[in-house]
């Protein structure tokens, strides 16, 4: 767990109290997961193949049908879970939270379009002809990085796209603030005008042969 700091602080965004919560992996709760998930492919049957694939058990869903997605990078993701009020955190209980540790991303569902305008380049909107990779909820996929920090309830809540961009702009703003000032050392005054003949550089002095 010492690898991934950002994924153990995600894990308090589900939680009340400061205690991290892992996905409950109780039959209903696995069974209301997959039920979302399976509503949320346009052929559940090809889902279920792929999940019955081992070692993998993971399967692409498209994102833009019930829900698009954004994906967050995880140091920033933990670092706007930080600024979430308790009341905030109680509003995304339920809210799928999924993690591509490979790509150090998490991908949270939120309303579709609701996310069209959001603006910052760190963060990517998932919508039309995009994919997610999708764990099964019941097994943990071998040989993959991809994980469910919070496995969806079943009762297809997402994510508020206002309250998840304030948590993100005030995490980029307190990062920037923290950030040491560079100085830079002052420039050698250089004359404009053409350069001298004498002092043309050819080719073979810039190192092009």
């Amino acid at each position: 767990m010492a690898r991934y700091p950002a994924r153990e602080r995600l894990a308090h965004w589900f939680s009340q109290g400061g205690h991290p919560r892992r996905p409950a992996l109780t039959p209903e709760r696995a069974d209301a997961a997959e039920r979302w998930i399976s509503a949320s492919h346009p052929r559940p049957e090809r889902l279920a193949a792929e999940w019955q694939r081992p070692p993998r058990n993971t399967a692409l869903v498209p994102a833009g049908c019930g829900w698009d997605a954004v994906a967050v990078p995880c140091t920033l993701a933990a670092a706007a879970a930080d600024e979430l009020t308790a009341e905030q955190r109680a509003d995304l209980e339920g809210v799928p939270l999924l993690c591509d540790l490979d790509c150090q991303l998490v991908y949270i569902p939120v309303a579709l379009g609701s996310a069209d305008r959001w603006g910052d380049p760190a963060v990517t909107v998932l919508s039309h002809d995009d994919w997610l990779v999708m764990p099964h909820p019941r097994h943990p996929p071998a040989g993959h990085r991809a994980l469910w920090l919070s496995l969806p309830d079943g009762s297809g809540r997402l994510a508020d796209v206002r309250v998840l961009r304030l948590a993100v702009a005030q995490a980029r703003a307190r990062q920037r603030a923290a950030r040491p000032l560079v100085h830079t050392a002052p420039r050698a005054y250089v004359p404009r005008g053409p350069v001298p003949p004498q002092r043309t550089a050819g080719c073979g002095e810039l190192g092009y042969r």
